[in-house]
């Protein structure tokens, strides 16, 4: 595919070795959004995205009420943007265990340790305890998930030239590229 072609040679240079960051955008049940930075762990061969979360989050509870998501990649060294929405399926405890390993062991100690913490969003107690460190080798806990992003529709923005450019590639239209008005 074009755009993932083009999304995986951009990010590599855009990001190297560092985290791939992204902005992730939720609803919430009223249908509010919200938007928060993530890590895109993975990008498969079909362009799914893949993201640590915790299954404690509010993120996970709006997944849970709504799949409907967008991510987005800004790339400022190459003045790109690129929007992918799509539908998210969340890899909760005990269902794809070898996934859930596989991204376990990608993540670096300080990570791992997060899902050990108290509760995401909930006041903070004096007697909360926050593990430093957590080795690939301990299982991970039920809090921790694995969000699957299956793309439906990507937009590349590039805002390198005057006039910018504007694709748009859609699954339902086999990702034919379409030029759009910036």
């Amino acid at each position: 595919m074009q755009w993932l072609d083009e999304l995986g040679h951009l990010v590599r240079r855009e990001f190297g070795d560092s985290p791939k960051l992204m902005v992730l955008a939720t609803v919430d049940r009223s249908g509010a959004p919200h938007a928060r930075m993530v890590v895109c762990r993975r990008i498969d061969e079909e362009g799914r995205l893949y993201v640590a979360t915790d299954a404690r989050t509010q993120k996970a509870a709006q997944l849970r009420g709504e799949r409907r998501v967008e991510a987005v990649f800004w790339l400022p060294s190459q003045q790109t943007q690129f929007r992918i929405s799509g539908e998210a399926k969340i890899i909760a405890f005990a269902e794809d265990e070898t996934l859930r390993r596989q991204i376990w062991r990608e993540l670096n100690d300080q990570t791992r340790a997060m899902y050990f913490w108290p509760t995401p969003g909930i006041a903070r107690s004096t007697d909360d305890v926050f593990a430093q460190a957590v080795s690939a080798d301990v299982a991970p806990p039920q809090a921790f998930e694995v969000l699957i992003i299956e793309p439906r529709q990507v937009d590349r923005l590039s805002l390198d030239t005057h006039p910018h450019r504007r694709r748009v590639w859609r699954a339902d239209a086999k990702w034919a590229p379409v030029d759009v008005n910036p």
